[in-house]
């Protein structure tokens, strides 16, 4: 019984957990600088951060892309997340996080059919199952947080 915990939840099923706790970091903290700072300097504060971050690691696995193309793609995944972040500082100066939190279900919805018409692959029925409440309950939540309040007379 012990092992199938074991193999079930190794290392390896922490790092889903990891991505989520940096992504949250992420938007508390750029919903924190919105407003106080520039948009740019909000931007240049993610930048640096990521570099202090990954310095340690780079000389261990980074390498030079093989080709111009190469270097190309990678130029432009920076410029649209830079672009992405950019977006978001925006948002958050004007509107509210609960005005904003059910736009973050797009990706799960947007993911489906780019998953499947350029990597040929799709969730199954549980995975399926999952998306959907997490989506629908975020729709719900947001519906009901602009629902005017009920007046209750007696």
């Amino acid at each position: 019984m012990l092992f199938r915990f074991t193999a079930l939840f190794g290392w390896a099923a922490l790092l889903p957990l990891c991505t989520a706790v940096c992504g949250a970091g992420y938007q508390l903290a750029t919903r924190r600088l919105a407003g106080v700072d520039s948009s740019v300097t909000t931007l240049f504060l993610g930048g640096l951060v990521s570099v202090v971050l990954m310095v340690g690691v780079l000389p261990f696995y980074f390498t030079l892309p093989g080709s111009f193309l190469d270097a190309l793609l990678f130029l432009l995944t920076g410029a649209i997340g830079a672009g992405g972040h950019m977006m978001l500082v925006r948002a958050y100066e004007h509107a509210s996080a609960s005005t904003l939190a059910p736009f973050s279900y797009a990706h799960a919805v947007a993911a489906l059919p780019i998953g499947w018409l350029i990597f040929d692959s799709f969730p199954d029925q549980i995975a399926l199952t999952g998306v959907a409440l997490i989506v629908l309950m975020g729709a719900w939540t947001a519906w009901r947080n602009h629902m005017p309040p009920s007046s209750t007379e007696g």
